[in-house]
């Protein structure tokens, strides 16, 4: 019973955060819609508790990562802060300085500083005489608009400078208002029309996967299309390969084009799982994009064949270390979702002055029907490391209730740590169903 309750305040608090995502950091509430949005929920004091320690946590994270240099990291979670405190200038002014921080990409600088701009504006009209604030923007002299009010006749320099481009748009091409003035084109007779074939850009295609039926590999195509891009033909697949009874280190398989008439017009070698992928273990799926430019025109193409090439086994009797890692949720755990983890093939090699660690990642949906996004870190001796692997690449291809996905990882630690008696811990920091 206590679990039940537990689980309903978790989804109550995120339909809270999901109403406050709708308000952008630069774009915070105004105290009448967010004083409705409280009347509405009427938070308890715990659930405000426990938003407050989020926003926290996801300001020491941002100023962590600014240190240390990862300015994206720190601006999604400053930004992630800011919507959690929506009438709060103050993660709004630190998110400021991490667009403004001089370690940012040059190419970035102009749009940055727009961002900046905005984010010091909402800022200043939430609280217009915080010394945080005022500070922040005597630091940037440049952004003293944001103290200024907007003269008059500024209001209308930009619907002018839109009348402006239009009267010259209209002088630039007077042939194209000319042209309404012409008479009408002939009308194409109808017994003339069907002699007129339009090719569509793009288009759905058929997939036949029988020749692997019955084999070590079972498919699922989720999306097929041919079509041209700047005059060249391309074909793009989209599905999953799921290892049946035998544990596959490498699968070639190719793919067949045939016409209306059933005339062979091409194959494709199609190299779907290689050396350099992890190996698959029995039940395990492997999700799959191809995309492949054609050498002839895809006009005539009618329906696409996957047919078995060289499939190599792992020997049975080779012994794949197997470890049950930590899963730590860092996020709202959507209600009814759990997660089982694998650590497959975990190596330590010594690189220069660091320890590198690679291991497989191998991770099954056993709760909710299916997950759309998943997102995980990776630490060790609670060194959390900031590389993000975003384990679902195509909303085509969700996590499926039942389905086991493997994702190969690598990161490094410091020679003085001692590594080798240490577990692997997971942290989920994205999930929805």
């Amino acid at each position: 019973m206590e679990k039940t309750e537990i689980r309903d305040q978790d989804s109550f608090l995120r339909r809270y955060i999901e109403r406050l995502k709708l308000w952008s950091e630069a774009n915070p509430p105004s105290s009448e819609e967010l004083e409705a949005l409280n009347k509405e929920f009427r938070l308890t004091r715990k659930e405000q508790e426990t938003l407050a320690k989020l926003a926290r946590n996801h300001i020491q994270r941002g100023r962590t990562s600014l240190e240390r240099g990862q300015l994206e990291q720190a601006a999604a979670e400053l930004s992630r802060a800011s919507q959690l405190r929506p009438r709060d200038p103050a993660p709004r002014i630190e998110l400021a300085e991490v667009w403004l921080d001089s370690r940012q990409k040059p190419s970035t600088v102009r749009n940055n500083r727009k961002k900046a701009l905005k984010l010091a504006r909402a800022a200043y009209s939430l609280e217009p005489h915080n010394p945080q604030v005022l500070r922040f923007i005597k630091a940037h002299k440049w952004m003293s608009i944001v103290l200024k009010p907007r003269r008059p006749w500024q209001y209308m320099a930009y619907p002018l400078a839109l009348i402006l481009l239009f009267f010259l748009l209209l002088i630039w091409r007077w042939d194209w208002i000319s042209s309404f003035f012409q008479p009408p084109s002939p009308v194409i007779p109808a017994n003339r029309q069907a002699e007129i074939t339009v090719i569509p850009d793009s288009r759905d295609i058929q997939v036949n996967t029988q020749a692997l039926n019955g084999g070590p590999l079972t498919p699922q195509i989720v999306f097929a299309e041919v079509g041209r891009k700047n005059n060249a033909s391309y074909l793009h697949l989209i599905g999953r390969l799921k290892s049946q009874h035998q544990n596959i280190q490498s699968a070639a398989l190719e793919i067949w084009g045939r016409d209306s008439s059933g005339e062979l017009l091409f194959t494709m070698p199609w190299n779907a799982l290689d050396e350099n992928s992890p190996p698959l273990l029995a039940g395990d799926t492997l999700p799959f994009t191809a995309f492949r430019w054609l050498e002839t025109s895809e006009a005539p193409l009618q329906n696409l064949e996957i047919h078995p090439g060289e499939i190599e086994f792992i020997p049975a009797n080779t012994d794949i270390p197997i470890m049950e890692p930590e899963v730590v949720w860092n996020t709202l755990r959507p209600e009814g979702t759990a997660l089982a983890a694998e650590i497959r093939d975990q190596q330590i090699y010594e690189a220069y002055d660091r320890q590198v660690i690679s291991l497989d990642i191998a991770l099954e949906n056993t709760g909710v029907t299916e997950l759309s996004e998943l997102a995980f870190s990776l630490s060790m001796n609670q060194t959390i490391h900031s590389i993000e692997y975003n384990f679902l690449d195509s909303p085509l291809l969700p996590l499926q209730k039942g389905e086991r996905r493997v994702v190969p990882a690598i990161f490094s630690m410091p020679l003085d740590k001692r590594i080798t008696d240490s577990r692997v811990a997971i942290h989920i920091i994205r999930a929805d169903r």
